[in-house]
């Protein structure tokens, strides 16, 4: 335990850089599970309406897979 001693101060000592960090990593996952449901309900949206001849809004949902791509990447 002693070894990690001058490894974990360092971490305290950055803690608001590993705050950053991970919330970062937060938001980046959860933009890139709501690209896959979104993305996914689209492409399942736009076969049902082929399938039905039902009228489909293609630029709201695309427009949320754009602001979601960015937020991902």
């Amino acid at each position: 335990m002693k070894e990690l001693r001058p490894f974990l101060r360092q971490l305290l000592r950055r803690r608001y850089q590993l705050l950053l960090g991970t919330l970062l990593l937060l938001v980046t996952l959860a933009m890139g599970i709501g690209l896959l449901g979104l993305s996914g309900w689209f492409i399942t949206a736009t076969a049902l309406a082929g399938l039905t001849g039902a009228a489909l809004d293609i630029f709201t949902p695309s427009a949320g897979i754009r602001f979601l791509h960015w937020g991902a990447r």
